[in-house]
């Protein structure tokens, strides 16, 4: 889920799970004028720290399309979610 205005991703990141937990993580980044993601900073995580890794890395390789008017350079959130049955 992705939490900010005036962007969305031009293709939504998927990353599979990778340990056999449950969890959330959420990120906050920087999206450039451009649409090209600046950093990517972990807020919050109950997941591995390699499923960390694999979701942080995902949304630096993320790129972004504008919707709307929108600042030049914008702070938003995503949050992962992982659920094992």
């Amino acid at each position: 889920m992705l939490d900010s205005s005036g962007w969305r991703f031009a293709t939504p990141p998927r990353v599979s799970a990778i340990d056999e937990q449950s969890g959330v993580v959420r990120f906050r980044l920087v999206v450039n004028e451009n649409g090209g993601v600046e950093s990517v900073t972990s807020v919050s995580s109950t997941v591995s720290a390699a499923q960390e890794k694999l979701c942080r890395d995902a949304l630096l390789a993320a790129h972004f399309v504008q919707v709307g008017i929108s600042p030049r350079r914008t702070t938003g959130y995503y949050t992962f979610r992982f659920t094992i049955r």
